[in-house]
């Protein structure tokens, strides 16, 4: 899963951020918050932790 992926990695992912930025942070635009697209599509938490990567798959991981 993806999440496992980042566990992994040794990285921090969780429904509350990524790395050290978590979830109403401040960021240029405001109070930060982390969203999850895969394929342009919104995966919401905690879905997106269960998520299976698939070959062709596009991830794209946004905090703002």
């Amino acid at each position: 899963t993806l999440g496992k992926f980042f566990q992994n990695l040794g990285i921090q992912f969780s429904e509350e951020g990524v790395f050290d930025a978590k979830n109403g942070d401040s960021c240029p635009s405001g109070a930060g918050a982390m969203k999850v697209y895969v394929n342009d599509k919104e995966l919401q938490a905690p879905n997106f932790l269960y998520y299976i990567p698939r070959d062709g798959d596009f991830i794209r991981i946004e905090f703002s």
